[in-house]
């Protein structure tokens, strides 16, 4: 994940300096396509952590709610 969004900063970088629709001087995509290729990539390295980071956000939880019940009785 930490390397996706070094990518997508890296594209918006170059979109910001250089303009959407700028190529590298040896071709390739133009930075509005990079941009959208990594903000992609992006979008799929969430999908794979998303349903974790939920899972233990919701266990936490109950075990913080859990805890705090123990302590009222």
């Amino acid at each position: 994940m930490i390397e996706e969004i070094g990518e997508v900063l890296k594209a918006f970088g170059k979109w910001d300096r250089f303009g959407s629709g700028s190529r590298h001087p040896n071709g390739g995509m133009t930075n509005a396509e990079e941009a959208l290729f990594e903000l992609e990539d992006l979008k799929g390295a969430i999908d794979v952590y998303l349903p974790d980071v939920r899972a233990i956000v919701h266990r936490d939880a109950a075990m913080a709610a859990s805890n705090d019940n123990a302590k009222k009785s």
